[in-house]
């Protein structure tokens, strides 16, 4: 930043601007880069071009400039991966940007993070004009680009070298490298989208669908005594199958188709999981022996308990958009957001594939998931 103009610096007009992170940081994690695939003993089917863009700051001028006049012809451009600050990651999650930009970008980060560096990936959907990978996208062309967040001394004369995170810069180099390397040595190119839309309702923001199905059972329990052991009932809710079976307040459930109410996976997760009909074993006041009550529940038993999203830049990775409360996937602890790569240790090619696999394969099963760019295989237990 020279000395700091008043278009250009956020105060120390006049001072020395290092900018040791902004972007100096980027600048030595490409050299890194360049040094290791220089030196890699697989020779790449795609050539690699290694640019240092100059007046990024005045206007992205030197992208800019290449654009207009490209030494190489644009439609020839696979991707272009871009870095800007990379050295104040310290501990938190990398942002990576562009993953929308065309199919599969999102699954490739992630598969080589897990390849090779293993940090947390905050996916951000957002695209705008502020680096050198804009004229690029403008031009059709998909990008990624690394960044570890803006900061206080961002554009100042205090981003100097003793505040670098030097591991955190190395982290963002190798996984560069890997990016760099597994494209250049795909076959497929990707194919650009319009990553400004498409991002489906529920996806990256939190959103529950409203599951307002009624209670399969309809019974309300003391919680202090199922602490203790007993399944007391405290409520009866009218027009539901407990109700039509009836069951009374007071009553103590001993059994559900000869299986402890109390005992793991509890009380719940039997009733989500439960065929239509079952029989419990009833204890209830002023009766000496246990009653044998059949009932029929409503609804259809939960197998695995989610509900799932599509993600048009990612046809091959279903996107969890509820977990059903005591179903196998809320005790395995997947969340909302959650994205499934594998079933039963098989991959699908869309939703209804990933469906049939859901409901035919046998119980335990595992799933490859990922959260925060991380890959994790989780395993799903039956309730039953």
């Amino acid at each position: 930043m020279g000395y700091g103009k008043p278009s250009n610096s956020r105060g120390g007009v006049g001072q020395i601007h290092n900018g040791a992170d902004d972007n100096a940081s980027g600048t030595a994690a490409l050299l890194e880069v360049i040094e290791a695939l220089s030196l890699h003993k697989d020779i790449p089917r795609r050539s690699i071009l290694f640019v240092f863009w100059d007046a990024e700051e005045m206007g992205l001028l030197g992208s800019k400039h290449w654009i207009d006049y490209p030494s190489v012809p644009l439609d020839q451009i696979t991707i272009y991966l871009n870095l800007d600050m990379v050295g104040r990651l310290n501990g938190k999650p990398l942002s990576l940007f562009g993953s929308r930009s065309a199919a599969g970008l999102r699954s490739c980060s992630v598969k080589c993070n897990h390849r090779e560096t293993g940090v947390k990936i905050h996916f951000d959907n957002a695209i705008r004009p502020d680096s050198d990978h804009w004229p690029f996208y403008q031009k059709g062309i998909p990008f990624l680009m690394l960044h570890t967040g803006k900061h206080d001394d961002y554009h100042r004369p205090e981003d100097d070298a003793h505040k670098i995170d030097f591991e955190g810069a190395r982290t963002c180099a190798q996984l560069l490298a890997q990016l760099t390397l597994d494209f250049a040595l795909q076959t497929e190119k990707p194919e650009y989208r319009n990553a400004d839309r498409g991002v489906l309702e529920g996806i990256d923001q939190q959103a529950r669908v409203d599951t307002s199905d009624p209670p399969r059972l309809g019974v309300a329990w003391n919680a202090e005594k199922y602490k203790q052991g007993k399944l007391l009932i405290t409520q009866v809710l009218s027009n539901t199958a407990a109700e039509k079976a009836d069951l009374k307040v007071g009553d103590e459930i001993v059994k559900i188709d000869g299986r402890s109410p109390v005992a793991a996976p509890g009380f719940a997760a039997l009733i989500r999981s439960a065929p239509v009909k079952i029989n419990m074993q009833i204890k209830r006041m002023n009766t000496e022996k246990p009653l044998e009550i059949p009932v029929e529940l409503d609804g259809e038993p939960v197998r695995l308990g989610i509900e799932w999203k599509n993600d048009e830049s990612e046809p091959t990775v279903v996107v969890i958009s509820d977990v059903v409360k005591s179903s196998p996937a809320d005790l395995a602890q997947l969340q909302i957001n959650d994205r499934i790569y594998e079933i039963g240790d098989k991959t699908f090619e869309n939703s209804d594939e990933f469906r049939k696999l859901a409901t035919t394969l046998p119980l335990p099963f595992n799933v490859l998931v990922e959260r925060e760019g991380l890959l994790k295989k989780i395993a799903i237990q039956s309730t039953r």
